[in-house]
């Protein structure tokens, strides 16, 4: 038996029920907004949000001038066990698109370098994969702070790479996912200095660590990370990515504000 803010989970009482709204809301934001309401309003206790990595709360930082993230895999080599024209990421119908799929990426800009101002993204299908959706997405963001912020995005990568470079005028930062580790480069020493993964670290540690930490916010011990309203303008700025493609032009973000429905 297990108990979760005076909840009692286990046989004979009733289910702890954690919401994942995924790319269900259909590129709208209106609509993210009316399943977190339904999600509400149907009995669920939370919904799921990401963002916890041993890599990412290491380089959370206040020295950040500019950020350059990118993530890159080959489509079909994500889930070799099954046949990617079959997945949401390659139907636009069901929320595909490497702009959405790899929302992460986003998250982690924002969260690292606050509001963002305005978005704009060179975005299309270049390969030769039988998909409806967009495989490559090159996004420029600035930040309220006066920051720029560059996110590269594709399906396209046969190697598989994800890193983010953060640059400032004391120095620069490097994470690189694959390697396990950020490295950075102090202006004033003129060297490197890497920060590793703990050793034996297993990725599936962040699972629990987030879980821990989920059940310490419901304890009241912790604030969340990452909350609804977080997640929700996370989700804004990757749709302004979506319609600066089609439109060709910057999206304002700066007076944009999530509704907050006293529901939630």
């Amino acid at each position: 038996m297990i108990e979760i803010h005076g909840r009692r989970i286990e046989s004979g009482y009733p289910v702890y029920v954690i919401a994942e709204m995924s790319a269900n809301h259909g590129q709208s934001f209106a609509h993210a907004g009316k399943i977190i309401e339904a999600a509400k309003q149907s009995g669920a206790d939370a919904v799921k949000l990401q963002t916890y990595t041993p890599d990412t709360l290491t380089i959370d930082s206040d020295m950040e001038f500019s950020r350059v993230g990118e993530v890159g895999h080959y489509l079909p080599d994500w889930h070799p066990w099954e046949d990617y024209r079959q997945s949401y990421s390659a139907r636009r119908e069901l929320g595909g698109g490497v702009i959405l799929d790899a929302i992460h990426e986003i998250d982690n800009v924002r969260w690292l370098l606050g509001k963002v101002a305005e978005a704009t993204c060179l975005a299309g299908k270049l390969s030769q994969l039988e998909i409806d959706t967009e495989d490559i997405a090159a996004i420029l963001l600035r930040f309220e702070s006066g920051a720029v912020g560059e996110v590269h995005l594709d399906y396209i990568q046969r190697a598989y790479r994800r890193t983010c470079q953060i640059i400032g005028e004391d120095g620069t930062i490097h994470w690189d996912y694959t390697a396990g580790e950020v490295r950075w480069f102090s202006a004033q020493t003129k060297q490197w200095k890497v920060y590793s993964n703990p050793s034996g670290w297993d990725p599936n540690q962040m699972y629990l660590d987030e879980m821990k930490h989920f059940l310490r916010c419901l304890a009241g011990e912790e604030e969340p990370t990452l909350n609804v309203y977080d997640a929700a303008q996370v989700l804004r700025i990757a749709l302004a990515a979506k319609e600066s493609a089609r439109q060709q032009r910057w999206i304002e973000l700066r007076s944009q504000t999530w509704n907050t429905n006293p529901i939630l």
